[in-house]
């Protein structure tokens, strides 16, 4: 990461997506935050300021009790890959969910 940086490459980070959904690296709101701040100030103190911090998850209701801060991320994202069927639905109601979290977030975000 640190050649990325001295050669002027912004990197997109997305570390620990789709942290809601039923992996391993899923956890607790609380849990996740923590590692999510730690991680972000200990590149932010190794220098590295070429990330593009990228935080995305599957759109639940718990969505937002994962976010570390606003000053944590650069881009928000929201994922769907658990059913394609109904994808279009979702779809329709990304507008309303990204309503409610740019009011914390009120940078771009990612629809994947």
């Amino acid at each position: 990461m640190k050649k990325l940086r001295d050669n002027g490459v912004v990197m997109v980070w997305r570390p620990i997506h789709e942290f809601t959904g039923p992996f391993w690296w899923g956890g607790s709101p609380d849990h996740h935050r923590r590692v999510w701040k730690h991680m972000f100030n200990y590149f932010k103190g190794k220098g590295l300021n070429n990330l593009l911090w990228v935080v995305s998850s599957y759109p639940t209701g718990q969505h937002k009790d994962y976010l570390a801060g606003p000053q944590y991320v650069d881009i928000l994202g929201f994922d769907w890959a658990v059913d394609w069927r109904t994808f279009d639905r979702v779809g329709v109601d990304f507008f309303p969910f990204r309503r409610r979290l740019t009011c914390h977030y009120p940078g771009p975000m990612t629809f994947t």
